[in-house]
Order: C-alpha cells, then sequence, then structure tokens
C-alpha cells in the first residue's frame, strides 16, 4: 500500500480540521486543498505560489537530470538562470526555457571542483545579469 494511500486513511475529519488550524497561515495548506485531495487524488498545483520573476540563480551540475528540473522549474517560475555544468553542452530543451518562459538563461561548461574557473564562472554571471539572488 502506497505511503498516499496510508496517509489518506489516517486523515480522519477531526484530523483534517486540526491540520488546517495548525496551517492557518501557511502558503502551503488549507483544509479545503486537503479535503479536496482526499476526494480525487491531485494534485494541487503550487505555480502561483512561487514567483521568482527577475530574480538570477546558478544552478551547478544543470546541464541534465535533477539539476536540470531544478534549472526548468526555475524558468517556469520566472527566474533568469546560469547553469554551470562540466558537460560541454546541457540537454537540448535548456535552449528552449528562455523563448518558452520569457526569462534569460545562460550556460558555462565549467568543473565546479575547479576553484579558478568557479570564480571566473561567477564573476561572468554577476557581470551578464547585475546580481545573483540564489545558487
Amino acid at each position: 500500500m502506497s505511503a498516499t494511500v496510508l496517509l489518506r486513511r489516517s486523515l480522519t475529519a477531526r484530523n483534517v480540521a486540526r491540520l488546517g488550524q495548525l496551517c492557518q497561515t501557511s502558503a502551503c495548506f488549507s483544509t479545503a486543498a486537503v479535503k479536496s485531495s482526499l476526494a480525487d487524488g491531485d494534485l494541487r498545483d503550487f505555480r502561483g505560489r512561487f514567483d521568482l520573476t527577475k530574480k538570477n540563480f546558478v544552478v551547478t551540475g544543470g546541464g541534465r537530470g535533477i539539476g536540470y528540473a531544478i534549472t526548468r522549474t526555475i524558468a517556469e517560475m520566472g527566474g533568469n538562470v546560469c547553469v554551470m555544468d562540466m558537460l560541454p553542452r546541457p540537454v537540448k530543451d535548456f535552449e528552449k526555457l528562455s523563448a518558452e518562459f520569457g526569462v534569460r538563461t545562460k550556460y558555462l561548461s565549467v568543473d565546479v571542483t575547479d576553484e579558478k574557473g568557479l570564480t571566473q564562472a561567477f564573476e561572468q554571471t554577476v557581470t551578464d545579469f547585475k546580481t545573483l539572488d540564489g545558487w
């Protein structure tokens, strides 16, 4: 039995009400959202809760896999993103992010274990993006 099914079975009406009380100020949950997920099993869309518009980020290892998923998510949320990775090129979808989401993207092939190369990559990113809001 999946963890989701077990969780749903353990959430009684009283627990749902208590969860709503605990999370009243949280942007993540509401009693209605929990009841809705119990009813139909759909996941709640959180995209409207995270706005990264005009913020600049660096993702190391963002050229493929989980790192690319993070890169794409930042772009979807409106953030500009510079990817630093050892690969000579990122996955093909990376080239489409800028046009698809209206953000700035940059890819730098750099070995993050090389301190001099990494420092130069960050300096270049700051020169191009002007600020960094996260990495």
